[in-house]
């Protein structure tokens, strides 16, 4: 049975204020707007992610909480990992053998350049990019399925499904409604 992957980068973050440390910058205007989007995105697809791990900065905290709330989850399904915080692919890979083997699906909100290099690293087939040539910006989120168990994940092993762009979601549900 295959298991699903969702990548998602946090949603998009403030620098209005130069004194707080990268870790504890909260999200913006646009970044809170797009959690329902994205929200409505997994109910669409009727999926609940199995496991919950995400990064502790305030950005990727906030992101992952709207979106329970969004979904009606409890908060405390959601794992903070401090090993998130600007991870790497090779550990993002070590997370993933890590936490997902009793799981069929495991969202990971997190940080670029780590999840584009774990995207890369997993899938084989060209990604597609926006119009401006960037693969995950801010509340992106790629659906990758794997066929092997969490431990066996390695390089080309995962499917892309999609990628959802709160952008592009937003103007197809517009297209939609439209008379």
């Amino acid at each position: 049975m295959p298991r699903n992957l969702f990548l998602m980068r946090h949603a998009k973050s403030s620098w209005k204020d130069d004194a707080l440390k990268d870790f504890d910058r909260p999200l913006a205007k646009r970044g809170v707007q797009d959690l329902p989007v994205v929200a409505d995105w997994f109910k669409a697809k009727a999926i609940m992610p199995g496991a919950i791990l995400a990064s502790p900065a305030l950005r990727a905290k906030s992101t992952i909480e709207g979106l329970c709330d969004a979904w009606g989850v409890s908060r405390d399904r959601i794992q903070f990992l401090e090993k998130l915080y600007l991870a790497d692919r090779s550990t993002l890979v070590s997370i993933i053998h890590e936490h997902g083997n009793a799981h069929g699906s495991l969202l990971i909100v997190a940080h670029n350049p780590g999840l584009e290099h774990l995207l890369n690293f997993l899938v084989a087939d060209p990604i597609p990019l926006t119009k401006q040539g960037k693969l995950m910006t801010t509340a992106n989120v790629a659906h990758v399925t794997v066929e092997n168990e969490w431990r066996q994940l390695d390089r080309g092993k995962g499917k892309l499904i999609e990628v959802a762009r709160p952008k592009v979601l937003r103007e197809s549900k517009l297209l939609k409604t439209a008379p």
